[in-house]
C-alpha cells in the first residue's frame, strides 16, 4: 500500500518545473493517515554538481505495533534544460539516500 503513495505523490512531483523544484526548502514532512495506519512523507532537495536538483521522496511507516518500521524511496532529477528523470540507485545512495 505504502509504494502507491510514494509513486502518486512523485507523480505529481514529475509535473514540476525545474524553477518550482529549485524554490523547495532541503526538506519537508508530511504525515499521512491511511486504512488506520500512519505515515510520513518526506522530501528532500538537493543541488547537484553540474546544476541539477535531486528531488527525493521517502515514505515512511510502522506496522506490528510500531515493532517493524518500513521505508521507501523514490528519486526525481530535475535539470534546467526542463528534463525530469528518474534518479539512478546510485545517485541515491551517494546523496543520502
Amino acid at each position: 500500500m505504502g509504494v502507491h503513495l510514494i509513486d502518486d505523490r512523485i507523480n505529481v512531483l514529475r509535473l514540476l518545473t525545474f524553477e518550482e523544484v529549485k524554490k523547495f526548502p532541503e526538506s519537508k514532512d508530511r504525515d499521512l493517515v491511511l486504512d488506520s495506519l500512519n505515515y510520513k512523507f518526506t522530501e528532500f532537495m538537493q543541488r547537484l554538481a553540474g546544476g541539477e536538483i535531486l528531488l527525493t521522496g521517502r515514505l515512511s511507516w510502522s506496522t506490528g505495533f510500531g515493532l517493524l518500521d518500513l521505508s521507501t524511496e523514490r528519486g526525481l532529477v530535475f535539470s534546467a534544460d526542463r528534463r525530469v528523470r528518474d534518479a539512478t540507485e546510485d545517485e541515491m545512495v551517494m546523496n543520502g539516500g
